[in-house]
């Protein structure tokens, strides 16, 4: 596997399915123009990561078969979504298993083209899933294990806030760097106490636990690299 193509590809995934959904869009994707404007973004995010290779008729074809793929999943989710009336965890997994399966696919017949290695992109892609998409995977499991089903095209991600991204983003930080407990014990310690004084607690430490886990394997790869 050609492992710079794939990080170049992956990091332009997580970023439109997780950065660059505002609460409109998703909204909006109940809609098929919603989801063409997604994969859209999409596209262009690619084309950023990818910006260097942009001359080469195959990347560009390898790149528009991506675009055209992510949309036909997430069309097909759509209305699997609509069928059942809810957001299913299964549903969430397989879509994004089938996004990363397309991005390893290309990513493995272009093994011998010669990408340069962006050490930051690794690192990068899993701060995107540590921020926006703990949230959503563990709200969504929350629902799927208690029953409590949650609605189609729910936007998960921004019903936790602002404060909750930046909690996982410094506990990513943390991860990857350890000298920076001191910046981790000045903005949890607040929530910390107010869970002792009754507030609910809910799956935010899963996702302080997931951004950081996720920070130490960053690390991990930046000191292999």
């Amino acid at each position: 596997m050609n492992n710079p193509l794939f990080w170049r590809l992956f990091l332009a995934h997580v970023a439109a399915d997780f950065a660059l959904q505002p609460d409109a869009l998703i909204k909006a994707k109940r809609k098929v123009w919603g989801i063409v404007i997604h994969a859209c973004i999409f596209a262009l995010a690619m084309a950023i990561t990818m910006r260097d290779y942009l001359d080469s008729r195959s990347i560009l074809i390898a790149l528009l078969s991506l675009a055209v793929f992510h949309f036909a999943v997430d069309l097909g989710k759509k209305k699997l979504q609509q069928l059942m009336g809810r957001e299913s965890l299964w549903l969430l997994l397989g879509d994004q298993a089938l996004h990363v399966a397309s991005v390893l696919l290309v990513s493995y017949i272009f093994r011998f083209r010669v990408i340069t290695d962006q050490s930051a992109f690794a690192p990068l892609s899993l701060a995107i899933i540590a921020v926006w998409a703990g949230v959503i995977i563990f709200e969504t499991a929350k629902a799927e294990i208690t029953g409590s089903y949650l609605k189609p095209f729910s936007t998960l991600g921004s019903q936790r806030g602002n404060l909750t991204l930046v909690e996982s983003g410094v506990l990513f930080a943390i991860g990857l760097q350890t000298g920076w407990f001191l910046l981790g014990l000045l903005v949890l310690i607040p929530r910390i106490v107010g869970w002792f004084k009754g507030k609910k607690v809910g799956v935010i430490p899963y996702c302080w636990a997931f951004a950081f886990i996720l920070g130490i394997i960053s690390r991990f790869m930046v000191l292999k690299g």
